[in-house]
């Protein structure tokens, strides 16, 4: 009983001792690497078969996932790869560790063999840029910033960003690369903080209101404007330096800003003056003024950064006005020399919409039209607004009757929109007003709001036109000059009606040139009954409800 035991271990001693000495340069019995069984290979067959797995893993997928997202790369892009010469060294040293326990490991081998470890080479650089690139897995956080509210600066708080602990990532990976064939790693990104602090921004936003709330007038040509708060605030500009945010005047943006709502106080260099037939001359070129000198910029900073808090009144030096050059040489060009249209409405004295409409009679006044250019009123004036010179005037808004800014000049507008008509000129933009006021030609004319309602008169003559506006207290007149070269007559309109509270009113030009060629053309208007009330009767008004009534349908075409 005891003899066999140990004739077997004797034997099991002796087919060690013998497996030993003749795998001594061989990796042991049954060892796997990565999957596959290496047992009993010498070196050479190792190195052959370690570099096939190394092309075996080169494609091997990764998986990154967050909590949003999963990506996959291969090993070879993630910039990983399989060190063979290392692999194959530490492969032919597994399972035989020191003497006294080989036995041991021999024995067990026989059931399980040993398993060898990849030696991986990570290329960091490749890794980091791959990883750090991907969007999944980085967001710039958004700095602090200010925006104007209420006449006051305000802080817009930052907002932190993300982006992923390459480190991290890289040993989670290599672990997971060592067990599994296509591992999937987690991974959680960390913040990224603004490098700008709320705390820097609102100590800054709250030295500039102090400037902001400052009560400063200008003075240009003996006009004066008092500057306004929001004004003001739209001038600061940041300033980011060492991780500090500050807040300062742009000089650039004070100069424009002055230089516009001066604008109302220039005083022009001269403009074309008709004479006599045709005849035209310039006077007064060498007189204007305009705000301002290039220094005014740095004269309304300082005063705006005086610690004083009273009123301060500050004069702003003034430039020659610019000759209208373009006007000049116009006016000296062949096809400008006679009146070729004029049109005049009427409406009553002294009220603010009259201002407004002289207002921006005044801008037009020596304008000319080159052939296939086209003028816009609102491009040519820009917005109406109390620092340009407007008042309230009367206006319509959802169909209903208003008082705003500027108000009264599409009385403007339809006059020169007739003026366009009688001498031959087209339009590539116009809209009729949706109420009928008797002052004008039923169905011929043009109203105007900025900046969606524009009136664009485009000149298809072949020669120059010039405007001319010209007024009274009572009445606006626009003049046409050209060469003329056609007559323009009107049919009588005709009506149609639309819906239950609505006519559209359609009117024919027939324009005739000098060697009888003819042309029609149509104009047209839509006009509501009543205000308030569109064409299928019901409010036009978003903030009202007004009720259809039976008896509107035969009610006035007008409201004045």
């Amino acid at each position: 009983m005891i003899g066999l035991p140990l004739a077997i271990l004797l034997f099991l001693m002796l087919l060690f001792v013998t497996d030993t000495i003749f795998r001594q340069n061989n990796t042991s019995r049954n060892t796997t690497l990565y999957g596959s069984n290496i047992g009993g290979l010498d070196k050479e067959q190792l190195l052959l078969e370690v570099g096939f797995l190394a092309e075996e893993f080169a494609q091997t997928s990764i998986t990154i996932e967050t909590l949003e997202d999963r990506f996959t790369w291969s090993a070879q892009e993630l910039g990983i790869r399989i060190d063979s010469e290392i692999t194959v060294t530490e492969a032919l040293k597994v399972g035989k560790g020191f003497w006294l326990f080989r036995p041991l490991t021999w024995f067990s081998s026989l059931v399980k063999g040993p398993e060898a470890q990849l030696q991986l080479v990570i290329s960091e650089h490749t890794l980091e840029s791959i990883l750090s690139k991907s969007e999944a897995f980085y967001e710039a956080p958004t700095e602090p910033s200010t925006k104007i509210t209420d006449s006051q600066l305000v802080v817009v708080r930052g907002i932190p960003g993300r982006d992923i602990d390459v480190d991290d990532a890289m040993r989670k990976i290599i672990g997971v690369l060592k067990l599994e064939t296509s591992p999937t790693v987690n991974i959680e990104l960390r913040d990224i903080q603004p490098t700008i602090s709320d705390q820097s921004v609102q100590e800054a936003v709250n030295n500039a209101n102090k400037i902001v709330n400052k009560d400063l007038r200008l003075q240009s040509n003996n006009y004066e404007a008092e500057l306004t708060p929001e004004l003001i605030a739209s001038w600061f500009t940041p300033q980011i330096s060492l991780k500090r945010f500050s807040l300062g005047l742009d000089e650039q943006k004070v100069f424009s800003g002055v230089k516009s709502i001066m604008q109302a106080g220039d005083i022009s260099a001269g403009e074309p003056f008709l004479e006599g037939q045709g005849q035209y001359v310039k006077v007064n070129w060498e007189k204007g003024s305009i705000c301002c000198q290039p220094q005014a910029g740095l004269l309304v900073i300082k005063a705006l950064t005086t610690k004083s808090n009273e009123v301060s009144l500050t004069e702003l030096p003034s430039q020659p006005a610019p000759t209208p050059q373009k006007q000049i040489r116009a006016l000296k060009a062949l096809g400008i020399g006679e009146l070729v249209s004029t049109f005049t409405t009427r409406h009553s004295c002294c009220q603010g919409r009259v201002h407004n409409i002289q207002r921006f009679a005044d801008h037009f006044r020596g304008t000319i039209i080159e052939p296939n250019e086209v003028l816009s009123l609102n491009s040519h004036v820009g917005p109406r607004t109390e620092e340009s010179g407007f008042v309230l005037g009367g206006a319509i808004q959802d169909g209903i009757l208003v008082e705003t800014i500027g108000g009264g000049i599409s009385q403007f507008t339809t006059t020169i929109f007739n003026a366009a008509l009688l001498a031959g000129l087209k339009f590539d933009y116009y809209q009729a007003h949706s109420l009928y006021f008797p002052r004008y030609p039923y169905g011929r004319e043009a109203t105007i709001s900025y900046p969606s309602v524009d009136l664009k008169i485009r000149n298809t003559t072949p020669f120059s036109i010039l405007i001319w506006p010209s007024y009274t207290s009572e009445s606006i007149t626009v003049d046409v000059y050209s060469t003329k070269h056609l007559d323009v007559t009107f049919e009588a309109p005709s009506e149609k009606r639309v819906g239950l509270m609505c006519t559209r009113v359609k009117t024919k030009r027939v324009t005739t040139s000098l060697n009888g060629d003819i042309e029609e053309d149509f104009f047209g208007a839509l006009y509501h009954y009543k205000q308030g009330i569109n064409c299928d009767g019901s409010s036009s008004d978003p903030d009202s409800e007004i009720p259809t009534e039976p008896s509107a349908l035969n009610g006035p075409k007008s409201q004045d």
